[in-house]
């Protein structure tokens, strides 16, 4: 992981943040408290509302699977467009079963 990631660790069964790293505001404008507080927020970021933004998208990924995809996001500060690229896992950590969801910043490209 560089400087230009923004890692999260999920609980998957609550959606609840147990890690957002420190860059997150920098890359994505928005705090780690806002998303501490409702992961929901994330929703925000896409230029277009998503069908429906309290859908835990990442419980179907089964323990040691990943998911991966590009996304446009909005600066929810700056206004700015930013391609990123979002690998989404799962994994067991002492019995528990944990989703991490890696988001990694791609050069902004015109699509």
């Amino acid at each position: 992981m560089n400087v230009d990631d923004v890692f999260l660790m999920l609980d998957a069964k609550t959606y609840q943040a147990d890690y957002v790293s420190p860059n997150v505001e920098k890359l994505l404008g928005i705090t780690i408290e806002q998303i501490r507080k409702d992961i929901c927020v994330l929703g925000k970021l896409h230029p277009q509302k998503s069908e429906d933004p309290k859908k835990n998208y990442l419980e179907k990924i089964q323990v040691d699977e990943q998911k991966e995809g590009d996304f446009e996001y909005v600066h929810q500060k700056t206004g700015e467009q930013r391609w990123f690229h979002n690998i989404a896992m799962c994994s067991e950590v002492n019995g528990k079963r944990n989703t991490s969801w890696l988001c990694l910043t791609v050069p902004l490209i015109k699509r």
